[in-house]
């Protein structure tokens, strides 16, 4: 991945000009679709792809924190259900 893309996908400000895109494309596509017009095409076909790149702006956001929470705590993550069983059962014998 080249590091312009690298700054373009960590921007907090891409899933909100995406979105705006999204609505943009939705909302030429209404006045067109009335008029019969073959720009309908051109404007779904923006829809899709614009809201396409949102779906992957997500997925690659989400794979991103998810990398971020291993590297804060990996040993948390592979432990998670051994602790929790182990503290609900102090907490079960504490009420008892």
């Amino acid at each position: 991945m080249s590091a312009r893309f690298r700054q373009l996908a960590t921007s907090d400000l891409t899933p909100v000009g995406l979105f705006m895109t999204c609505a943009a494309f939705a909302g030429a596509a209404v006045p067109t679709a009335r008029s019969g017009s073959a720009l309908l095409a051109v404007a779904l076909a923006g829809l899709v792809t614009t809201l396409g790149c949102l779906v992957g702006w997500i997925l690659y956001a989400d794979r991103l924190a998810i990398a971020r929470e291993r590297l804060a705590d990996p040993v948390h993550l592979s432990n998670w259900w051994p602790d929790f069983e182990r503290q609900f059962w102090l907490y079960i014998e504490a009420r008892a």
